[in-house]
This record gives structure tokens, sequence and C-alpha cells, in this order.
């Protein structure tokens, strides 16, 4: 278990760096005194936003991490990669001296799949890896890996989309977009898809979109009473920054 509280740490860190940049930058800023009045009113959406990403990433990802490095040879179809659970048993309890380190472990992985490139799991696993150690321009290199070869793979698609907005400050302008679309396009209700929809729609202004993807989202099953309640708040602040927009013009 010390292995996966570590694990923890680093991609609650990595999650938290990533919320911190300016996911929710509009297309354009406003100019006058008072269009800075209102707009700062969308201000406490954008921080609602961040902390939903946070209820809905960061636990999600830290077990899925937790179990995919616990069984490796699931995504890898290789039996000689270290199961930390086992090798934390073989050894003397409280020492963690012996373990392998996150690193060494995607290293490990990355060299596998040099050698068996053929293997989208594996890529994925490996971009999800880079993504938590904070390594940005490698999480989408792998991503783009696993897409060549499973481009219908919702999860594939969302996690590259997200990877390439992080390496654009943020922005889902552009190729992240396009592939939530496609996602959209396999399955309407995809809820990681609703979500990061809503955020690209939100970042270009275009509040109608965003409230129409976060009520779908919203209609759906696999969030929590908080996310629910989170969510609620961030439609009740999309429809009175949609009000707003449309006063201005």
């Amino acid at each position: 278990m010390g292995t996966f509280l570590l694990i923890t740490t680093i991609m609650v860190g990595a999650g938290l760096a990533f919320v911190l940049r300016p996911m929710l930058r509009p297309a354009e800023r406003a100019s006058t005194p008072s269009e800075e009045s209102k707009a700062g009113k969308t201000t406490g959406a954008g921080n609602k936003l961040t902390a939903l990403f946070i209820a809905l990433a960061i636990p999600a990802a830290s077990f899925g991490l937790y179990f995919q490095w616990g069984n490796p040879e699931l995504l890898t179809g290789a039996g000689d990669f270290p199961n930390p659970a086992q090798h934390a048993t073989a050894h003397s309890p409280g020492s963690s001296e012996n373990l392998p380190s996150v690193q060494d472990m995607v290293e490990r992985l990355a060299a596998h799949l040099e050698q068996e490139p053929d293997n989208p799991e594996g890529w994925f696993m490996l971009g999800r890896s880079y993504t938590v150690m904070g390594r940005t321009a490698e999480a989408s290199a792998a991503f783009a890996e696993a897409y060549e070869r499973q481009p219908d793979n919702l999860e594939i698609l969302v996690r590259y989309a997200e990877s390439l907005a992080e390496g654009n400050g943020g922005s889902m302008a552009g190729r992240p977009s396009e592939l939530i679309q496609s996602a959209l396009s396999i399955d309407p209700d995809f809820s990681s898809a609703l979500w990061l929809a809503g955020i690209a729609a939100y970042q270009q202004n275009d509040y109608h979109e965003a409230i129409g993807h976060w009520e779908r989202l919203q209609k759906g099953a696999g969030l929590g009473e908080q996310e629910q309640r989170m969510l609620a708040d961030i439609l009740s602040e999309a429809r009175q920054a949609r009000k707003e927009n449309a006063e201005r013009l």
C-alpha cells in the first residue's frame, strides 16, 4: 500500500498543478470597467469547475493507477513487470528500499512498448503515467500512439484531448475539441466527453452550448451527490453568464 500512497500523492500534485492553469480562459477579455465587473461575476463558476475537476479526476485516476501498476500484465500482456503489492510482501514490513520506483516502472513500460508497440492499452497506461509525472509532451505522444491503434476508444480520445489541451495552456480549441466531438459521436452520453465539451464551449463564451453539454451530463449516471451539487451550481452560474452576455450584445 506504500506504493499506492506514493502514486496517489503524485497524482494529487499533478492534478492540482493542472487545474491551477487557466482552464476557463475566455476567448475575449472584457475591455471596459463595466464589462470587467460583469465578467467578474463568472469567476465563481471557474472556481467551481476546477474544484469539480479535482473531485472527479483525482480519486478515479489514483485508484486506476494503483490497480494498473498492481497488475501491469493485464495491460502489457507481459509477466515481467513488478507487482508492487507482491513485491512489498516479499520484504520486511515498512521497508520500501527494495520497491521499484514509479519512474523505474514507467521507464520499463516505455522500453517494453518500444519492443512491442502494437499495444494500445500499454500506450494508454504510459500516457496516464507521464501525465501524473508532469511530462506532458511525452504523455501526448503516448496517447497519440494509443489513438493511432484504437481511434474509437472513448477513454483514449478523452485523455488524448486533455493532454493536448494541457500542452496548450489549458485551451481546448482545435484538435482537443475535435477529439472530444469524435468521442461524443460514438457515445453522446459519455460523461468525460460531455464535461470537456462544456469546458471547450465555455472557453469560447458559447454558454448556451456549454450549458447543453452539462445539462446532459447532469441527467446521466455516474456523478455522486457532491458532484451533482457542484455541477448544479456551475450550471446556475453559466446560465447567469449567458444572460449577462446576451445583455452586452
